[in-house]
């Protein structure tokens, strides 16, 4: 009889639980400690902004066929191995130049089309054989044989800014203009008292060169001598014989666009014409220098090489 009673009351009680809305097993805390997170409605998601990521605003383009495109025109990008080092940079800034594009040496879209339709300079000179024209209105040095392009490469030439030279007196420094031959050169670094040269190959007998630098910036910078990359230094000195011809000029040097020199479409990186260049010679590593230029300190013959 009694566990008759207690039966009736247990269900009872469990009536009276259901009713009111109670568990007598609620679920049980998350592992942090807090209830769970109330379930997110469609209603909810659909008012939510969408994050969206930034797609490039050019097509990739495979870095080994644009070196190779470069070699072809005449840069002088390094090997065709893919890697955008600080020679392809430089090459690029150096077609940027010649194509009046932003001289940041990024693939853009600009950059692409003109890879496609490429400016090339047209020489000055009626000139057998080497002969060198610098272009200080694009900051370009182009080198020719026999009328045709051997190398394009960057420039920084001299800046117009007043400075003392070496026996005290302000000067400016400008790079000359005119017609020049190369008269000297000096296998590795010369030092002067604007610092340090390397591999200069001098058009005045006052001191002013074509020479190596880590500093080449896509705009007028050094004290009147012409910089190069050092990179390219080797190669410019053991090319250019002595007394081979030197056109500078402050004015723009003409540039054309060649049907041949045109791909059929945009630029894609693809079916492009072989490299005429069997690459680019490579040197080692050197110390940082600082810039200078003889600016009118003459040269002691035994500083002088006389190959």
């Amino acid at each position: 009889m009694k566990k008759a009673v207690l039966n009736l009351w247990l269900s009872a009680m469990i009536l009276l639980l259901a009713a009111s809305g109670c568990a007598l097993f609620p679920h049980p805390p998350s592992a942090a400690g807090q209830d769970l997170p109330q379930r997110v409605s469609s209603q909810h998601i659909a008012t939510q902004p969408l994050a969206r990521v930034e797609q490039p605003a050019t097509p990739y383009l495979d870095i080994s066929h644009v070196q190779q495109r470069l070699l072809e025109l005449g840069f002088a990008p390094g090997p065709v191995d893919g890697i955008a080092g600080p020679a392809f940079h430089d090459a690029l800034i150096a077609f940027q130049k010649l194509n009046n594009l932003p001289r940041d040496g990024q693939l853009s879209e600009a950059v692409q089309a003109a890879l496609a339709t490429p400016a090339r300079p047209v020489a000055s000179l009626a000139q057998p054989g080497y002969h060198v024209e610098a272009d200080l209105a694009r900051q370009l040095l182009t080198v020719y044989n026999n009328g045709r392009i051997v190398r394009i490469l960057p420039i920084s030439s001299g800046n117009g800014e007043a400075y003392k030279n070496k026996s005290g007196r302000t000067v400016q420094a400008n790079t000359p203009t005119g017609l020049f031959r190369f008269v000297r050169r000096i296998r590795g670094i010369h030092k002067s008292y604007l610092g340090e040269l390397y591999n200069p190959v001098f058009f005045t007998s006052s001191g002013y060169a074509v020479h190596g630098s880590r500093q080449v910036p896509p705009y007028p910078a050094s004290h009147g001598c012409i910089r190069i990359p050092i990179r390219d230094s080797a190669w410019f000195l053991n090319t250019i014989p002595l007394g081979t011809p030197f056109l500078i000029s402050a004015e723009p040097l003409t540039v054309e666009i060649r049907p041949d020199d045109t791909l059929p479409n945009a630029f894609t990186g693809r079916n492009l014409p072989a490299a005429t260049s069997a690459g680019q010679e490579k040197m080692g590593a050197s110390t940082q220098i600082s810039e200078g230029c003889l600016a009118l300190s003459p040269l002691s013959e035994k500083q002088v090489s006389k190959n």
